[in-house]
């Protein structure tokens, strides 16, 4: 569980993505991220930031930071505001597919099979999960749609952002063995441990962990860094699907 009192380290953290819990000396260390580091240093207490105490909000700043831990290993974390805009895509059909961002699957909750294209490449890459009843509701639209015509295609682009219930969507999709229907497309998803869910009561909001998230396999048919984002130009933010005609075709 996190406890996050208003105006708190935590609360200033979490605004980018850093989790942190305190130890018994009210020393704090990472707990999650998103995205993940990928330096191996959670659990780790933190001793001083930019020269300053670690555990006091005025010691960190938006930018780069100069972390040092207890046991003396040094890092940086840069603090960035995470944006939308710079992300966020409409739908965009051609002739022959449709590229679908979903970063929140109730979004989704109207959507009609029927008007879908033969090929949909999802893309998952920016959604942190939610909800497990509108992810298994979108889920169910997917299965629909794959059933209604075993020419439809469906491929789930994914990256390490990908989270919490959009994990057990990949997972579940992947169980259904369909190979020449179902692709996977990026890399490695979050792997988070727990759904949450929030509480509030007075200044202090609560993350508790309500539902654990079983691991299960998957394979990722094209090894791809599909994660463009923070660029001005429209053509990052979405994946060209035209890079993967050729091996869709030898399928």
């Amino acid at each position: 569980m996190y406890e996050i009192k208003k105006n708190s380290i935590e609360q200033y953290l979490m605004e980018y993505g850093i989790y942190i819990k305190r130890s018994e000396n009210e020393k704090i260390y990472i707990n999650e991220s998103y995205p993940p580091f990928l330096n191996n240093i959670y659990g780790m207490t933190l001793h001083l930031v930019n020269d300053l105490p670690a555990e006091e909000k005025s010691s960190w700043k938006m930018g780069l930071n100069y972390v040092i831990f207890v046991n003396g290993k040094k890092i940086k974390i840069y603090l960035s505001e995470f944006n939308y805009q710079f992300i966020l895509y409409d739908l965009i059909t051609t002739s022959d597919y449709q590229i679908m961002q979903c970063i929140d699957f109730s979004e989704y909750k109207d959507l009609v099979i029927y008007n879908l294209k033969k090929e949909i490449y999802l893309d998952l890459r920016i959604n942190f999960g939610g909800e497990i009843n509108q992810m298994l509701l979108f889920y169910e639209k997917m299965i629909d749609f794959i059933n209604l015509d075993y020419k439809n295609k469906l491929t789930l682009l994914i990256s390490n952002n990908t989270c919490s219930s959009s994990e057990i969507f990949v997972y579940k999709m992947f169980a259904l063995n369909r190979p020449r229907q179902v692709q996977i497309v990026g890399k490695k998803m979050f792997g988070k441990k727990y759904i949450y869910r929030k509480y509030f009561s007075n200044d202090t909001t609560y993350i508790v962990p309500y539902q654990e998230i079983k691991r299960e396999n998957y394979e990722i048919n094209i090894n791809f860094d599909c994660n463009f984002y923070y660029e001005d130009d429209i053509q990052k933010k979405y994946v060209n699907p035209q890079i993967f005609n050729g091996y869709f075709a030898s399928m």
